[in-house]
């Protein structure tokens, strides 16, 4: 039976400004959705009780975890690590079934440890769980989860959205790693746990192994696992193949996600939903059988077409994640003349009004895009290189142009919205956005610069208030398009 059970209804639901403050509202103190009543009367205590959990906290646990990791290494386990059985093995996904692809695709595939990666021995001080976060970490290989890579480059414009997803955060000696994933389907989050092994194939050179799917970008493991995690919540790789980045957003944040879809005829977007199917909630196909429907929130569709920038403008603006696609006669993925693929994922970046004061009037309005492939791009109005950049030098500073080939690309909205036919949504909670960074590659003083860094934005800049108490709570309702004062 369908249902819209995956929607977060309890995580997502705010409180009024202008109800009267109840009792009953005091448990959600801390959260930012208390009433306005009890957010003024309690934010000295929460903001200090939150510098502490969120840093003071975490830094200590990290020492106290190194401490325990090195008795444990050095002292009672030389035997296991002797005769190799030091590190953890996930015996639940591994073997031809997790890869779950064809046997003429598998042959040349083998298991390996992330140590044993050749990126692993080009990296200084071998891998880390974290080199800081960034949508280049994230590079599809050949499995066809563009929607997937496309959604994990989006959500890297956040790195403390990234570190919420996992449990661990640094790299672990025994290989176990645990992540965070909403079961849309059973409205609740479920842990992962996965090993560092990856399926693997000979370099070209044969000196070493490179992953056989997502690439990691320098010498850090969250992508691979990432896509593992995946992999095992629906599998096997293999059944990664085709989906949406919404579903994927959804699952990494369990946040309201939707997809707006142009109608040519009607010069208008209409929104479609998730909608989760399956007879039972714990097998895999159900849990992960989806759809997008059309939408029964009321005025979700945009009538306007130039409306519609206003309203990616302004998703832009509040942090959400964005991703747009198009298809072509035939389906499948093809190279287009323009550059783009048809069938194909792309991250949203940005959205910008630039050559503007304060919005008002002229102006350009452009949507930065990156393939996933980390190649492949644009090649018409302001693509890289194009006279567009050199006519107008004072745009190129405003939106911190580069000419790169890295994948990522400008264009304008007015070429956006010829080519692309669909725009995915998550309207993204920004109120979590406050975590540790333990900082691995600067050894022992990593989590203490973290926790000192982090304190100091936390009150130094604000940066505690404006999360908690400012920050945007998911909702199911289309937002209106931005002010005229919004640019970015």
């Amino acid at each position: 039976a369908a249902t819209m059970s995956g929607w977060p209804n309890k995580r997502a639901r705010a409180y009024l400004g202008g109800d009267p403050p109840g009792l009953g509202e005091v448990t959600a103190i801390g959260s930012g959705r208390e009433h306005v009543f009890w957010a003024c009367l309690c934010s000295p205590i929460v903001l200090v009780v939150r510098s502490i959990t969120t840093y003071l906290l975490p830094c200590f646990g990290v020492y106290v975890a190194r401490v325990g990791s090195s008795f444990l290494s050095n002292v009672l386990c030389c035997l296991c690590k002797c005769f190799g059985c030091w590190r953890w093995v996930d015996g639940e996904f591994e073997g031809d079934s997790a890869l779950g692809l064809p046997a003429a695709d598998a042959k040349d595939i083998k298991w390996v440890r992330a140590r044993e990666l050749s990126v692993a021995k080009q990296a200084k001080g071998g891998m880390k769980l974290f080199r800081g976060i960034e949508p280049n970490d994230v590079c599809q290989g050949a499995l066809g989860d563009c929607w997937l890579v496309g959604a994990m480059a989006g959500l890297a414009e956040y790195p403390a959205a990234v570190r919420n997803c996992f449990v661990n955060v640094e790299a672990s000696e025994l290989g176990k790693y645990k992540l965070r994933l909403w079961c849309g389907r059973a409205e609740r989050w479920e842990i992962v746990t996965v090993d560092d092994s990856f399926p693997v194939k000979k370099n070209q050179t044969g000196d070493g192994y490179h992953t056989a799917f997502m690439h990691p970008n320098g010498g850090e493991l969250w992508a691979i696992l990432m896509e593992k995690a995946f992999a095992k919540f629906h599998g096997s790789y293999g059944a990664l193949k085709g989906g949406f980045a919404a579903y994927a957003w959804h699952t990494m944040t369990g946040d309201y996600v939707f997809q707006f879809h142009r109608d040519r005829e009607a010069k208008m977007w209409r929104r479609r939903d998730l909608v989760f199917g399956g007879k039972d909630v714990g097998g895999v196909k159900d849990r992960t059988n989806h759809w997008f429907g059309a939408s029964k929130v009321a005025d979700a569709d945009v009538d306007d077409e130039e409306a519609f920038f206003g309203v990616m403008l302004q998703y832009s603006h509040k942090r959400s994640l964005m991703g747009a696609f198009f298809h072509v006669k035939g389906g499948g993925e093809h190279r287009q003349a323009n550059g783009l693929v048809a069938g194909h994922l792309y991250s949203v970046l940005d959205v910008r009004r630039a050559g503007t004061m304060m919005g008002m009037g002229g102006g350009h309005k452009l949507v930065k895009l990156r393939n996933p492939w980390a190649r492949g791009e644009w090649r018409g109005a302001w693509s890289d290189g194009s006279k567009e950049w050199s006519r107008h030098p004072a745009i190129a500073h405003e939106v911190e142009y580069t000419d790169a080939n890295d994948g990522s690309f400008w264009m304008s909205y007015e070429d956006f919205s010829n080519v692309f036919t669909a725009v995915e949504v998550c309207d993204r909670t920004t109120k979590n956005d406050l975590c540790l960074d333990v900082g691995e590659g600067d050894g022992c003083l990593g989590p203490t610069a973290g926790c000192v860094a982090g304190c100091a934005g936390f009150w130094c800049l604000c940066r505690g208030a404006r999360t908690i108490y400012f920050g945007n709570a998911t909702s199911d309702k289309t937002e209106s398009k931005a002010g005229c004062c919004v640019t970015k």
